[in-house]
């Protein structure tokens, strides 16, 4: 046994609490760093016990000697070696012997070195320390899922407070009893095809739906799930999460304003550029500032001075290089520079901006180049500068025919003004002069059919139904010359019109005829303009009333109203606007009735212009005129495409 012992590295000891004395063997001594007698006093042994286990050392003999204990010793403890001060870690096993009056009389037992083991104990420890350290403190979610069921054995506080709820809520429940709401969006399914391949899965923006303070919400994480073989050969998974949600809303917006900038850039009437960084990248160049340079759009993404080598002993790269390092705005009118255009070094002349842009700090980081290119009008200055000699002896002549140029416009605004001031008495006129006498006419024809109906042969009943039917057709004639007038000449009353509710007002004023006929309307939603809201009712009650009037009597009309944006290269050939606007509404009034021939689309806007007789269809000739006017006071057009027999449809252009 001693040989075993001692091959085990194992010590042994018997301390009699009575004498207080131990006696040990050599194994024994060496550990605690004695030498010597083998039976030494209590006290000396208990001096090598490290201060702070000392404590713990004397309540494992105290209970040890207790005879209610079963007089069992178990301790593990520090000693300072008395020879060399090393210090070792202890692991003392004895047992109590107690004599009839229950008072220990002898505890022996073996000693062993575990300095090793408590060491890596102690290094196990501090490592599982720091570990759940970093795992409280990650910026990242953190989470070990394991078993079919994919169990949160462990959560950091991250992924707790991304999941939308306490870690106690996740710990040691089933992945879809703690997040309830992921059980429709898959990713169970992931987290299954990682456990069963053992493949890693990675999601740089993956989209997940949870319930955070009390509303499901999507949030974006960069996701990577990681295969973990467990002992017993299962596989757990651990889910590292970072929620990205804010940095890919802020990203959208950066590219969403980046999309913006470049389309704003791109529609630019002048020629734009951007240089990046004190190299001068050209990040940014519309096609006007390439086609001043003469270049294509592959110069993109170089230097400005590799781009454009030209520029090289001129001003222009020395000038961006100061607004780099002072941050300040350079601006300057008709800089000369030389540019290899169509293979030949020119020269043009230029309004140009330096701009310089900076980031939260003020730091400059890179320049907005705006340019137009005023050549032509420098070319043109400089040959009126040196022409000036040989025409100023005709500047006399050239102010003679500017004062007659001005008094014949003079003359011609006199003109202009004379003629709508004959058109507004026209329309006095019309609503009184000429309307008084019409009422008198209607009103004695009336008198006459009423009181003498039964003494009136026939033909004079004939000849006065003939009058008041005439009568009544003056009076509409007059009405819509009065309206016409109206549109040409009185001044327009801009404001914010609702096309919707436009319409809306000429379906209630047209809801008799429209029940009559029994007709169906369909209108898409159509926008907001800048307009005069009596005059486009007028406009849009003229094109409705056409489209049911023109629809014949024995078949229900049905006119459809829709609505899109075109391009100004998109209009009609046909047509021409006042209006510099890049797009336009283009509303559309379809009908399914009689239509026409095309070749006569210019007479059916003109005045008094019909192709149709009265009998077949009543009407003035001064509605589509009406329209054509109240769409050019609008800086628009309107137009119209048809086949006979096959319906029309008017098209009005507004400017957006």
């Amino acid at each position: 046994m001693s040989f075993a012992l001692q091959a085990a590295g194992v010590g042994t000891w018997d301390w009699d609490p009575i004498r207080e004395r131990v006696r040990w063997d050599a194994r024994c001594k060496a550990l605690y760093g004695f030498s010597g007698d083998d039976l030494v006093p209590y006290e000396h042994v208990i001096d090598q016990v490290h201060p702070d286990d000392l404590p713990r050392l004397r309540d494992a003999l105290t209970r040890a000697v207790n005879p209610d204990s079963g007089g069992q010793y178990d301790v593990r403890f520090r000693t300072v070696a008395a020879n060399d001060g090393q210090l070792r870690w202890l692991h003392c096993q004895g047992k109590a012997y107690f004599n009839a009056e229950q008072v220990a009389y002898r505890v022996s037992g073996i000693v062993q070195d575990v300095t090793s083991q408590m060491l890596d104990r102690e290094a196990l420890q501090r490592s599982e320390d720091r570990l759940q350290i970093i795992l409280k403190h990650a910026p990242i979610g953190l989470g070990l899922l394991s078993g079919p069921d994919l169990t949160f054995e462990l959560v950091n506080e991250q992924l707790a407070r991304m999941a939308g709820r306490p870690s106690s809520q996740l710990k040691n429940r089933p992945l879809l009893e703690a997040l309830p709401e992921l059980s429709e969006q898959g990713l169970k399914a992931i987290f299954d095809t990682v456990r069963q391949t053992g493949q890693r899965f990675v999601a740089p923006e993956l989209p997940v739906m949870l319930e955070r303070n009390g509303q499901l919400e999507t949030a974006y994480f960069y996701a990577s799930f990681e295969p973990v073989q467990e002992p017993d050969g299962s596989v757990s998974i651990v889910d590292f999460s970072q929620e990205i949600t804010q940095q890919l809303q802020d990203r959208r917006r950066l590219e969403d304003s980046e999309a913006r900038f470049r389309n704003i850039v791109e529609l630019a009437p002048f020629a734009v550029a951007v240089y990046e960084s004190e190299d001068l990248i050209i990040s940014v160049a519309n096609e006007s500032m390439i086609r001043i340079w003469g270049k294509t759009p592959a110069v993109i993404g170089q230097k400005l001075a590799t781009a454009l080598p030209e520029l090289e002993g001129q001003p222009f790269i020395p000038l961006l290089n100061n607004v780099f390092q002072t941050g300040q705005l350079y601006r300057t009118n008709e800089q000369p520079a030389d540019l290899i255009v169509g293979g030949q070094l020119q020269t043009f002349w230029f309004n140009f901006v330096y701009q310089p842009l900076t980031d939260l700090d003020g730091r400059v980081y890179a320049i907005l180049n705006m340019a137009v290119d005023v050549t032509e009008r420098v070319m043109a200055r400089q040959q009126i500068e040196q022409s000036e000699s040989r025409y100023r002896n005709l500047a006399g002549e050239l102010e003679v025919r500017v004062q007659e140029r001005t008094q014949e416009l003079r003359q011609i605004n006199q003109e202009l003004k004379r003629s709508n001031d004959n058109l507004q008495q026209f329309a006095y006129v019309a609503s009184h002069d000429l309307q008084e006498p019409l009422r008198k006419i209607q009103s004695f024809s009336s008198l006459l059919t009423e009181h003498y109906q039964t003494g009136l042969s026939d033909e004079v009943k004939d000849l006065l139904q003939r009058m008041a039917a005439a009568g009544s057709r003056m009076s509409t004639l007059i009405h819509d010359l009065l309206t016409y007038s109206r549109v040409t000449t009185r001044k327009r009353v801009l404001e914010t019109v609702s096309l919707n509710e436009v319409i809306s007002t000429v379906l209630n004023t047209l809801q008799v005829i429209v029940d009559e006929r029994n007709a169906s309307i369909q209108i898409e939603l159509l926008p907001t303009i800048n307009g005069d809201q009596s005059q486009l009712e007028q406009l849009f009650q003229n094109l409705l009333s056409n489209a049911l009037k023109f629809t014949p009597i024995n078949r229900a009309p049905s006119v459809q109203v829709t609505y899109g944006i075109c391009e100004v290269s998109e209009l009609p050939a046909t047509i021409s606007v006042a209006s510099e606007a890049g797009q336009f509404h283009r509303i559309s009034v379809a009908d399914q009735g009689i239509g026409f021939d095309e070749k006569y689309l210019d007479r059916i806007f003109q005045v008094f212009q019909r192709l149709h007789s009265k009998s077949e269809f009543p009407g003035t000739g001064v509605g589509l005129a009406i329209c054509q006017q109240v769409a050019e006071n609008h800086g628009g057009a309107l137009t119209a495409t048809s086949k006979p027999g096959q319906g029309a449809t008017f098209s009005l252009y507004l400017p957006v």
